[in-house]
Order: structure tokens, then sequence, then C-alpha cells
């Protein structure tokens, strides 16, 4: 088996039970990368993430720590569109707390700033299709990526409820 990852997350506030429509969660994650990774097999990543619902916007925030020496943030703006569309803003930033010194011979910078647009559709009440296009804007010489594009179709399956 190569490199897996596991993840959890639990909602400390429900932006649909609060009256406030708002969020609030902490996950974990936990990567266990191939035998012989140079930088050891177990890794984890604590994000804090939060939501605030005001129809027919979602605006996201998240942040964390990554223990391979790094912190991470982001934000998002989601529009529901009349048209059953779903339209989404992100910018994200990363910055490295370790010196790399092959990076570093490179001048490849330790922050990185990126953007991205997705639009969703969906497919019936159990699948969406999807695509997206983003940039960094980090330079291509700092690490960056001159266009990022990906798609594709995600299902979800649920369980039904037990009845009393």
């Amino acid at each position: 088996m190569d490199s897996t990852y596991f993840g959890a997350k639990y909602s400390l506030i429900d932006p649909m039970l609060s009256l406030s429509e708002f969020g609030l969660s902490v996950g974990s994650v936990v990567e266990v990368l191939s035998p012989g990774a140079p930088e050891g097999r177990l890794h984890f990543v604590v994000p804090v993430s939060a939501e605030l619902r005001r129809a027919p916007f979602r605006y996201y925030a998240s942040a964390g720590y990554f223990s391979r020496g790094a912190f991470f943030s982001g934000g998002a703006v989601e529009w529901a569109t009349p048209h059953r569309v779903i339209l989404t803003g992100s910018i994200t930033r990363s910055y490295s707390t370790q010196a790399n010194p092959s990076l570093d011979a490179l001048s490849v910078g330790r922050q990185r700033v990126d953007v991205a647009a997705n639009a969703t559709y969906p497919l019936g009440t159990q699948a969406a299709a999807f695509g997206s296009i983003g940039r960094s804007l980090s330079s291509v010489a700092q690490g960056g990526t001159r266009l990022a594009l990906s798609g594709g179709i995600s299902f979800w399956f649920r369980t039904p409820m037990p009845t009393p």
C-alpha cells in the first residue's frame, strides 16, 4: 500500500443548528507515507474551520498547521445561483517554517498564495459535476503554478437513518 490519509472532523457549532448560521469545526488528518519517505512516514494536519451562511452565499475560512513544518490559511465565498450552479472563489496561503537547502538554492520562496474559481452542478441527489481553474499569485520561479485545472464527478452515499 502506498501513501494513505485518514481524516476526521468534529463540528463544534453546526451552522444549520445555530440562529446566526455560524459554524465552527476542528479536524485532523493523519498522513502515512510510503516506506522510505525522506521526512519520515507519519505526519498530521490540524485545521480549524469557520463558516457563515447568508443565503444565497456562504463564507468560509480555515487555518492550521502541518507537522512537516507549514502553516496555512484560506478563505472562500460560495454562491448558489438561481440556476442550481454553485460558484466558489477561494484564496489560500501557505508558509513553510523550515529551511530547505535545495529549494533555497533555487530561490524558491517559503510562502505561496493561490487563487481558484470552481463551478459545481448537481446531478440528481447523490452526485455533482465540478470544474476548477486556478493559479498561484507567487511566481513560477518561486514555486508557484501558472495554471491548475481539475474536474470530475463526485458521488456520495447516504445510509438511511434507523427508524425508532
